[in-house]
């Protein structure tokens, strides 16, 4: 599968994918699924910039829980 997302992603990206997987394993696995199912849906077509994976990558992940303390 990561082969099969490689050819979508710029140089950049790339790189960017590969620092993720090495801090976050699990976010990269969800990165892969989610990719393989744009691009088999035909959503990603061409390689995808830096800018447009950040993009992405801003979609997928789950929105940060804030916490407030009341005084």
């Amino acid at each position: 599968l990561e082969i099969f997302v490689k050819q979508y992603l710029s140089k950049e990206a790339l790189t960017r994918y590969f620092t993720i997987k090495s801090t976050n394993p699990k976010f990269a696995i969800q990165i892969l699924s989610f990719f393989n199912e744009a691009v088999n849906k035909k959503y990603i077509i061409g390689q995808l910039s830096d800018n447009e994976f950040k993009n992405l990558l801003r979609r997928i992940q789950e929105p940060k829980k804030e916490f407030r303390l009341n005084k």
